[in-house]
């Protein structure tokens, strides 16, 4: 068994305890491999939790380069990860 399926398989078997179930349901098939390849790029930002707040936005992408001070997109080829949450709770989650 491949170690990221472990997780879900003991909190499957965990489920089924707390259920009362005395066999777990059939486990799913195993996720497909996704080949995806992208062409290298000089310079990725990640950018973690941003929660709705559009100024704190607007600064981690000013601090990495990617926005000018009119919200221009300056970036070049740079690539923004974004990894956390973008809705929760600010104010301004659509302009986000």
């Amino acid at each position: 068994m491949k170690a990221h399926c472990a997780g879900g398989l003991l909190a499957l078997l965990a489920i089924c305890a707390c259920a009362g179930e005395s066999t777990p349901p059939e486990a799913p098939p195993p996720r497909e491999e996704y080949p995806i390849r992208l062409d290298a790029v000089e310079r990725i930002v990640a950018i973690g939790d941003l929660h709705g707040d559009l100024a704190a936005t607007r600064a981690a992408l000013r601090i990495a380069g990617a926005i000018d001070s009119a919200d221009g997109w300056t970036g070049g080829d740079l690539v923004i990860v974004q990894t956390g949450d973008i809705f929760d709770r600010g104010h301004n989650e659509a302009e986000v």
